[in-house]
C-alpha cells in the first residue's frame, strides 16, 4: 500500500502541474497578441539595414583611405620641410662667398685706385689674381692684367 500512496502522490503533482500549465496557457490567450510588421515593411527595413551596413563598409574604406593619404602627405611634407632647410644652407653659403668675394673686389678696387694693377677678370679670378699680385715671386706677380675701361669694372660687380 506503501507503493500505491507514493504513486498517487506522483499522480497528484503531475495532475497540479498540467493544471499550471493549463492555467498559465488560458492567460496568455487573454492577453492582446503583439503587433506584427507587415511583410513589405520588413522588406523595406532589411533593404535599409544592408545599404546602412554597405554604407558603413564603404565610409570604412574612405576612412582608410583618407588616413593613408594623410600619411603619405605627412611624408612627403617632412621630405620638402628637409629639401628647404639643406636650401636655406646652401643659400647661407653663397651669401657668404658673395660677401667675402665682394670684400675682395672692393679691395682690388681701392687697389686699383690707388695706383695698383685693375683686373679684368670675371669675380673667381680675381681672388686668384689678388693672391698672386700680393705674393712677391709668384709667376703671375710678373705679368699684370690689364683693364680696358671703366664699364668693365662695373660689369664685375
Amino acid at each position: 500500500t506503501n507503493a500505491q500512496t507514493e504513486q498517487g502522490r506522483g499522480a497528484v503533482s503531475a495532475v497540479q502541474d498540467l493544471r499550471r500549465k493549463a492555467a498559465t496557457y488560458m492567460e496568455s490567450l487573454q492577453r492582446p497578441a503583439p503587433e506584427s510588421v507587415p511583410y513589405y515593411v520588413a522588406l523595406l527595413n532589411n533593404t535599409t539595414m544592408l545599404s546602412s551596413t554597405e554604407n558603413r563598409d564603404s565610409l570604412a574604406l574612405q576612412v582608410s583611405d583618407g588616413q593613408q593619404r594623410i600619411y603619405k602627405l605627412e611624408m612627403e611634407k617632412e621630405h620638402w620641410m628637409l629639401e628647404a632647410q639643406l636650401l636655406q644652407i646652401k643659400m647661407e653659403k653663397e651669401q657668404k662667398k658673395i660677401g667675402v668675394m665682394q670684400t675682395e673686389l672692393a679691395q682690388l678696387r681701392e687697389a686699383g685706385a690707388c695706383g695698383g694693377i685693375v683686373l679684368n677678370q670675371p669675380p673667381a679670378a680675381l681672388s686668384n689674381a689678388a693672391r698672386d699680385v700680393s705674393e712677391p715671386g709668384s709667376p703671375r706677380s710678373r705679368k699684370p692684367i690689364i683693364v680696358t675701361g671703366a664699364a668693365e669694372l662695373g660689369r664685375m660687380s
